[in-house]
């Protein structure tokens, strides 16, 4: 879903059902952060009235999402369209970094 203000597009949204089995421990926090600082974008999680900033490891962590918990994801800027697809690919894999979780 897009944002749309005074005639120019704001952002982009979307809900996920994370897969995770573990949930978002460690080590999916670290590629979620680490897909961000790659692009230009900024990039927040909405679970239960919280926003947790996606470049902060530690936010994601003390979150506690788990496995089947929805959330929305929001993106803002010009690699938004990517940065949604990458974090959506590791947020609904079961598998990280070719290790079953």
């Amino acid at each position: 879903m897009e944002y749309i203000k005074n005639g120019v597009r704001e952002m982009i949204e979307k809900k996920v059902t994370v897969k995770l089995k573990c949930g978002l421990h460690l080590l999916p926090a670290t590629q979620l952060a680490k897909i961000c600082g790659q692009y230009n974008c900024k990039a927040r999680i909405f679970f239960q009235y919280k926003e947790i900033n996606v470049n902060s490891i530690l936010n994601i962590v003390s979150a506690t999402i788990k496995c089947g918990d929805e959330i929305v994801l929001m993106c803002d800027g010009p690699d938004e369209q990517k940065v949604m697809n990458e974090l959506e690919d590791v947020l609904t894999s079961e598998e990280i970094e070719g290790m079953l979780l």
